[in-house]
């Protein structure tokens, strides 16, 4: 056999593929920070991959959504294959129909399943200057 042969398997993205068994204490106590209700799931998705896992701490509205099954079922799977090949937060959230300015409320907030938000650009401007700038200064 030659041995200048390429392999035609694709590289893979060790972030996509790795499943976390279990979840960090410091992910743990994240997890339970959203709504009992959709705990559950949030862990189940926080544990199928890091990426997903990465997206409820950077973008909870986002993960919340996907736990509580807002949206299509195809709309949701195309938002998690979005997040664990990496695109941009936008476009996930673009997705979901979610406004990209959620990403600043924590987990708490999402006591339900999301409604129909504003998602104007003018609206996302001065919202965004009303928002905390640190969890330490919001009510939650």
């Amino acid at each position: 056999m030659p041995q200048n042969v390429k392999s035609l398997k694709q590289p893979t993205d060790p972030r996509r593929t790795q499943e976390l068994s279990q979840l960090c204490d410091e992910l743990e106590r994240f997890a339970t920070s959203f709504a009992y209700p959709a705990q559950r799931e949030v862990r189940r998705l926080m544990r199928s991959s890091a990426r997903l896992a990465d997206l409820a701490t950077v973008f909870p509205g986002a993960i919340h959504a996907l736990a509580t099954k807002r949206g299509p079922v195809d709309m949701r799977a195309r938002a998690t294959t979005l997040v664990e090949e990496g695109a941009a937060l936008k476009s996930v959230a673009r997705l979901l129909e979610l406004p990209l300015w959620l990403r600043r409320l924590p987990p708490e907030a999402f006591q339900k399943q999301i409604e129909d938000l504003p998602s104007g650009e003018l609206f996302a401007r001065r919202i965004a200057n009303r928002l905390p700038a640190s969890p330490a200064y919001s009510a939650f």
